[in-house]
């Protein structure tokens, strides 16, 4: 049998004698699950072999061990651009290939390629030297066996016995982890499996090995973060768009969403609170000065994480605002956002929205980049119409939910509380464009529409206005026809005519709504 990579000249791999080749074949068993002897058979082919019987033969002579991989391992940064980079040598990418590659030629393949253990093969260092690969495997078992239950946390165990605070002289600070945090966290990412490749049952399963270790491993912040990132969406803690499906029109949230997302909100804030007071022990005080969330650094000899902190701070922003405690999840939103300028997480979004209920803040200084200048988002419009409203800046109001029902015709039909068949039937190009996104908006503004009762009011009588819904109409039909059709060309004179009628629609649109009367809430009573 040929393999792609069978012409490698560090073919073949000669160990240092029989008895740390049965080693290495007996800690293959025992990762993999394999009989003693497969495992043989196993490595010798591995090692560019016919067999463990040829390889028992080239051993009678007396030979040169290895090549071993040895400096292949290590990593360096890039520094032609600064930037984070692992750089490893052909000889080591070739024979992480050739393992995978063995591997799915055993007679064994489907039954082990379930197994977790299997993808670890490359990690426990087959073509090192015995004393390195003692220690990589033995870091590996260390990391099974926490995933298996096999191993909690000393009694006396700390934070700090899982990452140590780093701060370079440019300023950024960094928690990399010990070898016992380094081991806890690759455990606890084994339970992490794709939402997407991955039954129901199986993800509920893996949720609760996460459970458990993090109640093994109470001082521990990475397992809760992972597990509440990682499974948000089997809590209701997610947004509520995040299993938007494009070919699912109209897309409407779960019914379950508001009952399930304060039962679990309540339920897992000391679980987020826990986790985001052990990241601010070990940050002491510096947790500001975090990078902004690479998956990885180099440097350090057990590695770093720079995600899961920002992303805690996020998952436990929208666990505390769930659980309606407003002020709290005001403060993790804040720091998520400040770590991370970009807001790849979308804090800016709670943020404002929080800001609305509090009653408190700026909701412009959150939704106006000083470079990119306004977002102009559905949800970002709603803000900026609900703030001029309570501001009474009636005007302003009528002009950003204009541009909220431009921007997707799901405004429209969530403030009728009615159904628009002609506006279901379009397509759905992004999950912010969805009825579930202006849903969830609305849901996390309650407090605000409880208190001031005559806000839906306002928005539902433009909306509601008949000249609205059939602009509405027009101009989401005309922006559907602009877009391309599967297996049609490119029509530049017809999308340049597009444009303009869409262009003109809207301009309608906007003029109708700033015509809407609204003279009975202008003139309506004083809240302050």
């Amino acid at each position: 049998m040929n393999f792609p990579f069978d012409d490698d000249p560090a073919l073949p791999f000669r160990p240092v004698s029989l008895d740390d080749f049965s080693t290495y074949a007996k800690n293959v068993s025992w990762l993999i699950g394999l009989p003693y002897q497969k495992s043989q058979a196993f490595l010798a082919k591995l090692y560019g072999y016919s067999g463990y019987h040829e390889l028992q033969q080239i051993m009678k002579k007396t030979g040169e061990p290895g090549p071993f991989d040895g400096p292949a391992r290590n990593h360096r940064v890039d520094e032609a651009d600064g930037d984070y980079a692992q750089i490893t040598t052909g000889q080591f990418m070739a024979r992480e290939h050739r393992i995978w590659d063995v591997v799915q030629e055993m007679p064994e393949y489907y039954d082990l390629v379930n197994s977790k253990g299997v993808f670890k093969l490359k990690d426990i260092g087959l073509f090192d030297e015995p004393a390195i690969h003692r220690q990589l495997f033995g870091f590996v078992k260390g990391v099974v066996n926490v995933a298996n239950g096999a191993q909690r946390a000393a009694r006396d165990a700390t934070v700090h016995d899982y990452a140590t605070l780093v701060c370079r002289d440019d300023g950024e600070c960094f928690i990399p982890f010990t070898k016992e945090g380094k081991m806890i966290f690759d455990a606890a990412n084994d339970c992490v499996p794709d939402p997407y490749r991955t039954s129901y049952e199986d993800r509920l399963a893996y949720e609760t090995r996460l459970q458990e270790m993090a109640d093994a491993y109470p001082q521990n912040p990475w397992v809760v973060a992972l597990w509440l990132y990682n499974n948000a969406d089997l809590h209701w803690q997610d947004d509520w768009t995040s299993n938007w499906d494009s070919k699912q029109n109209p897309f409407n949230a779960d019914e379950e969403r508001m009952e399930q997302g304060l039962i679990w909100g309540n339920r897992l804030y000391p679980y987020a609170r826990r986790a985001i007071k052990q990241f601010e022990t070990l940050y002491q005080g510096r947790g500001k000065d975090a990078p902004n969330p690479k998956l990885a650094a180099w440097g350090f000899e057990h590695d770093v994480d720079c995600f899961y902190w920002p992303a805690m701070l996020f998952i436990g922003g929208m666990i505390a605002l769930n659980a309606g405690k407003y002020e709290q999840a005001y403060k993790w939103f804040m720091k998520c956002w400040k770590i991370q300028g970009s807001d790849g997480f979308g804090a800016r979004y709670y943020v404002a929205i929080l800001r609305l209920i509090r009653g408190k803040g700026s909701v412009s200084k959150a939704l106006i980049h000083p470079e990119y200048g306004r977002d102009t988002r559905p949800i970002a419009s709603l803000a900026f119409a609900f703030d001029a409203f309570i501001k009474k800046q009636f005007k302003e109001a009528k002009m950003y939910f204009a541009e909220a029902i431009k921007s997707t015709w799901a405004v429209l039909t969530v403030f009728t509380y009615d159904e628009v068949p002609e506006l279901e039937s379009l397509r759905q190009f992004t999950n912010v464009n969805t009825p579930a996104a202006i849903q969830e908006f609305l849901w996390h503004v309650m407090p605000l529409r409880d208190e001031r009762y005559d806000v839906d009011d306002f928005f539902c009588v433009i909306a509601e206005q008949p000249e609205v819904i059939q602009a509405t109409i027009a101009l989401h039909r005309a922006a559907d026809d602009m877009s391309f059709k599967e297996g049609e060309k490119f029509n530049p004179v017809k999308y340049s005519q597009g444009e303009l009628k869409v262009k003109a629609l809207s301009d309608t649109l906007t003029e109708i709504i700033m015509k809407v009367d609204t003279t009975e809430f202008e003139q309506g009573p004083n809240y302050e």
